[in-house]
């Protein structure tokens, strides 16, 4: 249940009204949005670091196994952060 939405019911004895609870669940709707495009965006990043680290190795000589290691460690180092703040310029724009 939303904080706040307790003690509202609470007051008017149980009831809402129907604008309360679909203001609700607009609000819960754009809240999974944003984190689902969030969690996209992670992973989206994620996976184009890997396969970019994946790619240096090879062309640094290293065998299947070493690439996959650095396509691992690049995929950890993400810096949150800086993705974040590029996705919710995008957002904006």
């Amino acid at each position: 249940m939303l904080h706040g939405l307790d003690s509202m019911t609470e007051r008017r004895g149980g009831h809402l009204r129907a604008s309360e609870t679909e203001g609700a669940s607009v609000r819960e709707a754009i809240t999974m949005e944003q984190k689902r495009r969030i969690a996209k965006a992670v992973q989206a990043a994620g996976v184009e670091a890997a396969i970019r680290a994946y790619e240096d190795a090879g062309l640094s000589g290293l065998c299947h196994a070493g690439r996959w290691e650095c396509a691992v460690e690049a995929s950890r180092g993400l810096d949150f952060p800086t993705l974040l703040a590029t996705h919710n310029e995008e957002a904006h724009d």
